[in-house]
């Protein structure tokens, strides 16, 4: 009863078409986690699933960037639809940058983790980034961790904006919870924007 519930309920959410959308989606990235190995989690966690990832490409775009770069990219469901110049997305899933470079062709994928994240952006060189996206990432990790990577980033290429999420509900399991305060350490909130999914906000900060 429990799983009917949650299935009537995304389909509210993201309505029928995009039901049909997601289920194609869906399939797709199950051949490609069967070809490529990568994290079976991948495959459910589709575009037309996930209507924050809409309205993070829509944000993304409302600023016409140049340049974005995406951490904890995946498949690259975000990245992949956000018009730029220049794409790049970066996950430490060798298997799933792979998959993600044969569905987004024009982005440029490269492996790396948070940890080391300002080596892999001086090996990448993507000058003056104008958008830096971390959306249903951060969770995985402290607040120590994001500060230093920030720092990291910020010697490298001193992004202009910062689009995260935010969770506000115990349904999602998540290790970590980032607030607001969290955010605004790296700079002003320009914009609080409550998701589709009801759990989480995406926010927009800005860095310069």
């Amino acid at each position: 009863m429990d799983k009917l519930k949650r299935y009537s309920d995304r389909v509210w959410q993201i309505g029928i078409f995009g039901s049909m959308l997601a289920l194609y989606e869906r399939r797709r990235n199950k051949a490609l986690c069967q070809q490529y190995g990568f994290d079976s989690w991948h495959v459910g966690a589709t575009f037309h699933a996930r209507p924050y990832k809409k309205q993070a490409v829509r944000i993304a775009n409302s600023l016409n960037p140049k340049t974005v770069v995406e951490i904890g990219c995946g498949l690259g469901d975000v990245i992949g639809r956000i018009n730029a110049s220049q794409n790049i997305g970066i996950d430490y899933d060798a298997n799933v940058l792979n998959a993600a470079s044969q569905l987004n062709k024009h982005c440029r994928f490269v492996e790396g983790s948070i940890y080391e994240i300002g080596a892999v952006l001086h090996r990448v060189n993507p000058g003056s980034i104008d958008i830096l996206v971390m959306v249903n990432f951060l969770h995985s990790f402290t607040n120590e961790v994001l500060v230093d990577a920030m720092k990291s980033i910020s010697d490298i290429c001193r992004p202009a904006y910062l689009l995260v999420d935010m969770i506000y509900t115990s349904d999602l399991k998540f290790r970590n919870r980032h607030t607001l305060a969290t955010f605004e350490y790296f700079g002003s909130i320009e914009d609080i924007i409550d998701c589709a999914d009801g759990a989480r906000k995406l926010v927009l900060v800005k860095l310069r």
